[in-house]
């Protein structure tokens, strides 16, 4: 069970090169791929999703070509876009029933019940999908992706717009699902991958540029991160020198959390890194 992206490149007619030479083999778990705006990331879901071709390389998902086979391998796939319409007079089980009909499903009804109660909404499966909170839209649309308990999910930005509670649970839900299939988050969220996830591949302008447990990323901004004073930076007149991930009000004033090679200032202490701070250090073109 496993998806196998082979030196995959995509170029659109305008021009635009959105992946260049991508290669990742994934296996049963969660996948976590980051990247900024702009990355690439749509872009290489769609090309698993089948429902765009690769300019060059090759996606199989269990084995099979999502161009020379796309309704075979369309049978193995769930999958929740970042833009998802809802159709708000419905109800939830209205809803996941109308789906199971577009998909052909064979006992739809019951493949909408056991999807609504996987998602934690059988409770609230007679009432209009327009009643629904935020989070609970994301897990209706997660339990679409999951009628026929297809092996491999792909959700894309599943929890942006969503308040810290819901972000948390809809996260140990996927967390629950990837036990036993492949589950592939795109997210430019770093705190749902850091809880979360068991591989993260991280994509910059088209390329993947880093792909293995979150503890490895980790490590590559240990040594490269500093807090250090506000004041003696802005003194110094080298404050847009560095690279600040975060500020911090403190009772001895305002801290900074910057990323650099060496010690910025004579006050920086180091600390230890993050997988956010590893992730902007990646980013920043250290490595």
């Amino acid at each position: 069970m496993s998806v196998a992206i082979e030196s995959v490149s995509k170029q659109y007619p305008n021009g635009v090169r959105a992946l260049t030479e991508v290669s990742v083999t994934i296996e049963v778990g969660m996948f976590g791929l980051l990247g900024p705006n702009g990355a690439g990331k749509t872009t290489l879901l769609k090309t698993i999703a089948t429902l765009i071709a690769p300019t060059s390389g090759r996606v199989t998902v269990m084995g099979h070509d999502v161009v020379i086979k796309p309704q075979k391998v369309r049978r193995y796939l769930g999958y929740l876009p970042q833009e998802f319409g809802l159709y708000q007079q419905l109800t939830g089980w209205e809803f996941l029933d109308y789906v199971g009909c577009l998909k052909s499903l064979k006992r739809r009804r019951q493949a909408a019940t056991e999807a609504l109660e996987a998602v934690g909404l059988i409770d609230v499966a007679r009432r209009r999908v327009s009643t629904y909170s935020g989070g609970m839209k994301q897990r209706l649309g997660i339990a679409q992706a999951l009628l026929g308990s297809p092996p491999v999910l792909i959700v894309d930005e599943p929890t942006v717009g969503l308040d810290p509670a819901e972000r948390i649970r809809f996260r140990n839900l996927l967390a629950q699902l990837a036990k036993d299939r492949v589950v592939i988050l795109s997210t430019h969220i770093v705190g749902d991958i850091e809880r979360s996830c068991d591989t993260v591949g991280v994509l910059r302008a088209g390329r993947l540029i880093f792909c293995d447990c979150p503890q490895r990323l980790t490590q590559k901004s240990q040594g490269h991160v500093w807090e250090v004073p506000s004041d003696s930076l802005v003194h110094d007149g080298r404050l847009e020198q560095w690279q600040i991930v975060s500020t911090q009000h403190r009772v001895d004033g305002l801290t900074l959390r910057v990323i650099s090679e060496q010690k910025p200032h004579a006050q920086a202490l180091s600390v230890e890194s993050t997988l956010e701070d590893a992730y902007m250090y990646l980013l920043g073109g250290v490595l």
